[in-house]
C-alpha cells in the first residue's frame, strides 16, 4: 500500500514538473485559478482553494501548515497569477471584486507591508479607529467682520492645505518607523 502511495505522489509531482515546463496550466492549477478567482465561498482564500483542489492528506499533524506553504508556492507560479489575473478582468472590477481584492491583500502573507496597509484602510474606511488631528489655527470671530465670502474661501483652503500637507507628513513620517 504504502508503495502505491508513493507512486501516486511521484506520477504527481512528474505531472507538475512536465506542465510547469509548458506554457499551459494543468487541470489542477486551473481548477485552482478557477475557485480562488470565483464568487464562491472560497474566493481569494487560497489556503482552503488549495485544500479544495488537491485534496492532501489530514493524518500528519502538520497537514495544515504543508497546505499553505503549498498553496503559497502555487500563487508563486507566474502563470497561476497571470490566469487569476485574466478571470478577474473577464469580469469587469465593481465594488463589489474590488472588496474582495482588498480581502485578498488582508489575508495575504507574503508582502506584509501591504498587508499592515490593507488593514490601516479598512479599519479607516469602516471608521474603526479615526486619526487624530491637530488644529493649529484660531479664527477670532472678531476678526471676520468685513471679509468677503471669497476671502473666506481662501481661509478655508489654506486650512485645509495645512491638514493635508501634516496627514501628509504623518503619513511619511509613520512609514519610516
Amino acid at each position: 500500500m504504502a508503495g502505491d502511495e508513493d507512486e501516486k505522489i511521484i506520477d504527481e509531482l512528474a505531472e507538475e514538473i512536465i506542465w510547469a515546463s509548458n506554457d499551459v496550466l494543468n487541470m489542477k492549477q486551473e481548477k485552482f485559478c478557477q475557485l480562488f478567482s470565483s464568487d464562491q465561498n472560497l474566493y481569494g482564500n487560497w489556503v482552503q482553494t488549495y485544500i479544495e483542489v488537491y485534496k492532501p492528506k489530514k493524518d500528519s499533524a502538520n497537514w495544515y501548515k504543508n497546505a499553505c506553504s503549498a498553496a503559497s508556492q502555487i500563487l508563486s507560479n507566474t502563470k497561476v497569477v497571470n490566469r487569476i489575473n485574466d478571470l478577474l478582468d473577464a469580469n469587469w472590477l465593481n465594488e463589489v471584486e474590488v472588496a474582495k481584492q482588498h480581502r485578498f491583500l488582508i489575508t495575504q502573507y507574503n508582502d506584509l507591508w501591504v498587508k499592515h496597509r490593507a488593514i490601516d484602510s479598512f479599519y479607516k474606511l469602516h471608521w474603526k479607529f479615526v486619526q487624530k488631528v491637530e488644529h493649529s489655527w484660531a479664527i477670532d470671530t472678531g476678526d471676520l467682520k468685513g471679509v468677503s465670502t471669497e476671502e473666506l474661501r481662501a481661509m478655508k483652503a489654506a486650512r485645509l492645505q495645512a491638514k493635508q500637507e501634516k496627514e501628509e507628513k504623518d503619513w511619511q513620517d509613520s512609514e519610516k518607523d
